[in-house]
């Protein structure tokens, strides 16, 4: 006997089926992979479980309980975790060690950032402001986004350090050479009444200017110092020849009374 036919087996029938080369007349209220319950959608190859979406809407490559909306667990210790690629330039790479490259594929740090772009190359901030800032040329900005010509860093706040090294360029031993014309101390104080600086130091409105070079000024102040134990010499060197010279007089003083008294 041949089983009864009825509606419900006509309905059967005119079902589509989901075809592997391509679907047409795809309703998106109707049609869709997934699932109608909380069950997740798991996606394998050779019977293996390569990825999954769970029902809250989590990606989960290579675990089964993924705990973010993507996470990623190179289990198989793959060279990369994540890579993405614009063509063939590297975008934005993260290995299996946990490095970072953005621009790179073998980056050698645990962030490594190759710029190419001509773009800044880190801009680390808010809406309004930037705190820390590398440029395209690898100059760095902390909390401005104006550089001088000339520098590698701008910083707009205070810095505070155990220790700064500074490599000026050259330094004054020269003073205490024997051929160093020291000015005279009438000059000296001639020069002060005028300018109202030293000779050799940048007045208030040049620093008012530019600032205060570090090395350059710890080098001019090192000067000054070495120029005051010379002016210290010479007024040594002229109070030995007073005492000279009142010793010599109270002899003569002395001899003088004798004299008188005989």
């Amino acid at each position: 006997m041949f089983p009864a036919y009825s509606q419900n087996n006509a309905k059967k029938k005119k079902k589509k089926k989901c075809l592997l080369e391509g679907n047409k007349n795809i309703d998106s209220t109707k049609h869709f992979i997934g699932t109608k319950d909380a069950n997740p959608l798991i996606f394998k190859t050779n019977k293996t479980e390569q990825m999954r979406i769970t029902s809250g809407g989590y990606i989960g490559i290579g675990v089964c309980i993924p705990k973010a909306k993507l996470h990623i667990n190179n289990i198989e210790n793959s060279p990369y975790s994540l890579l993405v690629y614009n063509g063939s330039n590297p975008n934005f790479v993260i290995t299996h060690d946990s490095r970072v490259g953005i621009g790179t594929d073998a980056p050698a740090a645990s962030l490594e950032i190759i710029n190419n772009t001509g773009i800044a190359a880190l801009n680390i901030g808010n809406s309004y402001d930037s705190y820390f800032y590398i440029n395209s040329t690898g100059k760095v900005e902390i909390g401005t986004t104006n550089i001088p010509a000339g520098f590698t860093m701008a910083v707009c706040g205070k810095i505070k350090s155990q220790e700064i090294l500074v490599e000026p360029p050259g330094w004054c031993d020269y003073v205490f050479d024997p051929d160093y014309e020291l000015m005279s101390w009438d000059s000296l104080m001639l020069y002060i009444r005028e300018h109202k600086h030293l000779p050799g130091v940048p007045s208030e409105k040049e620093v008012e200017n530019r600032g205060v070079p570090v090395g350059e000024m710890n080098k001019i102040l090192l000067q000054k110092i070495e120029e005051l134990v010379l002016y210290n010499n010479e007024l040594r060197e002229a109070v030995k020849e007073l005492r000279k010279e009142v010793s010599e007089l109270k002899k003569t003083n002395q001899f003088t009374t004798r004299e008188i008294k005989n």
